[in-house]
Order: C-alpha cells, then sequence, then structure tokens
C-alpha cells in the first residue's frame, strides 16, 4: 500500500520501466481515497496555519504582506502533500520523485519565466516590506492607492478611479515612491510679491494661514522666508508638514485648496499683488526714452 511505499529508497528507474504495466494495475480504491484525503487534510492544514499567522503575525505585518506569506505557506503545504502522494501511488523512489520535481522546475522556468520572475520578486518585495495595501505609491508613470498584493502583481487604484495591474519583477526592479511610508509628509510652495510689497507683511500673512490649519503639524514648525529675488518678484517659501494618512493623493489637491485660494485672498486684502513677467524689449539703433525726452 501506499504508507509502506511512501520512503522507500530502493527502486530504480529501471525497475520503474520494467514494471510500469504493474504499477497501473496496482491502483486501488484505496490508493485514491488516500490521496484524496491527504490533500483534503494539506488543504485543512493550510487553512489552520493561515490563521495562525494571522493571529499571531497581525500586529507585526501589513495586511498585504500577511495575506500574501500565508498563501505562499498553504502552497507549500499542497507541494509538500503532493510529493508524499506520489512515491506510494506510482512506487516510486525518493530519488525518483525528486528528479521528476526539478524536471518541472525546469520545464516551468523555461516555459513560463514571466511567471517565475514574478513569483520570485513577489517574495522580494514581501521580504523588503516596501508597501502594503492601502498605502499610496508612484511606479514609473503609474500613481495610485494600493489596493491588493498578490504573488505575481500588485493592483492599484489610480485618484482617477482606474485599476492598474503591475506586475511584481516590474515593481521590483523600479524605482517606487511610497507616499505612505512615513505619518508625516512636507510640502513646500512658493508664491512670488512686487518689489514694492513688503516682503515681512507677505510672511506674516502666509504664516498665519499657515500655521492656523488643524492639520498642519506644530513639530516640525512650519517656515517661511524669502527663498529667491528674481528680474521680476521676491519669491516666498513656505515649508510644512502635515500627516501622510490625510494628504492621501500625490497631486496634493486637498492641500492646494486648503492654502493657495486663502493666500490669494489674503495677498488682495492688503493690496499685496503677484506680478506678471516683464520685459523689455530695445529695437537695435532706437534711441532711449530719456534721450526723445531732452530734445
Amino acid at each position: 500500500m501506499i504508507l509502506g511505499d511512501i520512503f522507500n529508497f530502493n527502486s530504480t528507474i529501471s525497475e520503474l520501466s520494467e514494471n510500469a504495466e504493474a504499477v497501473t494495475e496496482d491502483f486501488t480504491w484505496g490508493d485514491v481515497l488516500f490521496v484524496i484525503l491527504l490533500f483534503v487534510a494539506a488543504y485543512i492544514l493550510g487553512l489552520v496555519v493561515a490563521h495562525f499567522m494571522k493571529l499571531r503575525l497581525s500586529h507585526k505585518m501589513e495586511k498585504g504582506q500577511l495575506e500574501l506569506a500565508s498563501a505562499l505557506v498553504r502552497a507549500l503545504i499542497i507541494f509538500a502533500a503532493l510529493a508524499l502522494a506520489l512515491p506510494g501511488l506510482f512506487h516510486l523512489s525518493m530519488a525518483i520523485v525528486l528528479l521528476l520535481v526539478i524536471g518541472c522546475i525546469v520545464v516551468i522556468a523555461m516555459s513560463s519565466s514571466a511567471v517565475v520572475g514574478n513569483a520570485a520578486a513577489g517574495v522580494g518585495l514581501l521580504y523588503e516590506r516596501t508597501f502594503s495595501a492601502g498605502d499610496f505609491i508612484q511606479v514609473s508613470d503609474v500613481t495610485g492607492t494600493v489596493v491588493s498584493v498578490q504573488l505575481l502583481s500588485v493592483t492599484i487604484r489610480t485618484p482617477s478611479g482606474v485599476l492598474v495591474r503591475i506586475p511584481n519583477s516590474m515593481l521590483y526592479n523600479t524605482m517606487l515612491s511610497n507616499f505612505h511610508a512615513h505619518v508625516a509628509r512636507r510640502y513646500t510652495y512658493e508664491v512670488g510679491i512686487r518689489y514694492e510689497d513688503s516682503s515681512d507683511r507677505a510672511i506674516a500673512i502666509i504664516r498665519t494661514i499657515v500655521e492656523s490649519h488643524p492639520f498642519v503639524l506644530k513639530n516640525p514648525a512650519p517656515e517661511t522666508f524669502v527663498s529667491d529675488i528674481d528680474p521680476s518678484s521676491i519669491r516666498i517659501k513656505c515649508r510644512f508638514w502635515v500627516p501622510s494618512i490625510w494628504a492621501n493623493t500625490q497631486d496634493d489637491l486637498s492641500l492646494r485648496t486648503a492654502f493657495l485660494p486663502r493666500i490669494k485672498d489674503a495677498f488682495e486684502a492688503a493690496g499685496i499683488e503677484i506680478p506678471f513677467p516683464e520685459t523689455t524689449v530695445r529695437l537695435i539703433g532706437s534711441e532711449p526714452e530719456s534721450a526723445d525726452k531732452g530734445r
């Protein structure tokens, strides 16, 4: 029976070829029932192990990473059940089973290199823990919220509502930005005022608006200062920190609507204008304006 042949290391390839017909004739309903029960037990064991992992590791791993790890463990348990069932079912030695497994792996790797590469990249992403479900990331020209992390691919929902599937190999080999990796993000905005306007007054207006916002962090404190003087304006830069969970879009729509309109209205109320770029064009051979007035 199968139980006695599972760990039989005495069979050889020549013996298998000589007894090929006998192997097929030795199948019994007991063998089939044993294989079915073995796979059912492996499936149930995988569910139990996955549940145990969620109980023990839920506070140490992100949800997407934990689901990927439990899926890998369940696949390994099913594969182990297959490795136990084949020797006894076909009266094979473990050496032959090992050769068959290696051959299958080689065939799969050669015929489905993309699948194997994505699976290996998925294991690498699980080990690095670069992102998880719910994070806002940018991969190449795709930006959005991670919906699910699978063994072969990652699904992202863009700000416009489009669902994008990205292979894990692309994620692993491409520069990736995670906007939710830390609890806070710093934003920088810059505005220009005229030379005749007071830079101190403009700084005070911007500082009042920024510091009064409920989501701007007090530590680190916001910074507002004159950053540059260009040919047409005085540049004032403002830098502040906000929670990453609130600023959940890379285009910063919520931040722009919360600050920039208020800064514009406050500048207009204080008589401060944002200048337009000005360029003076002088034709060759023309006399300066001052010379024309002196004649």
